[in-house]
């Protein structure tokens, strides 16, 4: 028999509980992520506001133009890290 079977039959047909303390747990556990990730947010950010203030259309094509390489790379490695 298999046990996640039962879980899943649980979570469908409402025999399954909220452990309230668990999601105190994972909250506690969150809480450095948020700085974390505003600063993350900001830095990922600046650049774009930066080259509104300080560049010219040619600039920005440039920039556009490289980031699109680098997302192409990001994808390649990607895939190399999950194979």
């Amino acid at each position: 028999m298999n046990i996640t079977k039962g879980v899943e039959k649980d979570l469908w047909f409402g025999k399954f509980k909220l452990d309230f303390n668990f999601i105190k747990f994972l909250l506690k556990y969150e809480i450095p992520f948020v700085p974390t990730f505003l600063i993350a947010w900001l830095f990922q950010s600046i650049d774009k506001l930066s080259l509104r203030n300080y560049a010219d259309f040619t600039g920005i094509g440039l920039y556009s133009a490289a980031f699109k390489v680098v997302g192409v790379m990001s994808l390649i490695q990607a895939g190399f890290t999950t194979f």
